[in-house]
């Protein structure tokens, strides 16, 4: 029999909903700058496809290396979105009630923000992401790969030769060593790592399933260091 998880984190529709309300309702324009805030934060929103561009063309400038860059990018967010939530929730002695506030607040933000419902199993020795629908940038790839139908962009499908070479399809070793997984959700897998690492000491993990590569999910896997 697998192992059960010791404690799951996840979306609830009615916090997500709040998380949601919140962030627009105290949303406002700056018609001098022409700049977006919501509450004091200047933002930018961006549609899926762009995010999905910006990581093709780091890809096709650094190769490889890309995957590193991505990730740290990722880290540096999760790490700075963690510290915003413990101020957003009052949150002092991060004892067990305060992790789980966490934890359930980061499953919800995932969703209000568009990365995705996610669901958090921590086991004794790893904590496990799981994204059932995929994350942006892979799911970007699995629906241009497979010209879903859903996918149209000025009346057509957007497909262009060699457009997802840069990720799909790439396998590697889930039991190597602790580098950088070289993965299409490489951004995803270090913001996680940068949010856990502030709750719980943890491997830089491992994405060992992908919906760009055909998987019926997205999974991602830090061990629990000793």
């Amino acid at each position: 029999m697998a192992e059960a998880p010791v404690v799951v984190f996840e979306s609830k529709n009615e916090e997500v909903s709040k998380i949601h309300d919140f962030y627009f309702g105290k949303s406002r324009i700056d018609y001098d700058s022409g700049e977006f805030y919501i509450v004091d934060v200047p933002v930018i929103l961006i549609r899926r496809e762009t995010f999905y561009n910006l990581w093709q063309e780091v890809f096709k400038a650094l190769g490889k290396a890309a995957y590193a860059v991505m990730y740290n990018a990722g880290v540096v967010h999760g790490k700075e979105f963690f510290l915003n939530a413990k101020k957003w929730l009052s949150l002092t002695e991060m004892n067990a009630g305060a992790i789980k506030e966490a934890m359930n607040f980061l499953c919800c933000e995932n969703v209000a923000i568009g990365f995705g419902a996610i669901k958090i199993e921590v086991y004794n020795e790893e904590i496990v992401v799981i994204n059932k629908k995929g994350f942006p940038i892979g799911l970007e790839i699995y629906e241009r790969t497979t010209a879903n139908k859903y996918f149209v962009l000025d009346g057509a499908a957007k497909l262009k030769e060699g457009d997802v070479k840069m990720s799909a399809g790439i396998s590697f070793d889930v039991k190597g060593g602790d580098e950088i997984s070289p993965t299409a959700d490489s951004y995803f897998l270090g913001y996680f790592a940068g949010f856990l690492s502030m709750l719980y000491k943890i491997s830089k993990g491992k994405e060992v399933k992908c919906v760009s590569r055909g998987d019926n999910c997205c999974r991602f896997v830090y061990a629990l260091q000793k």
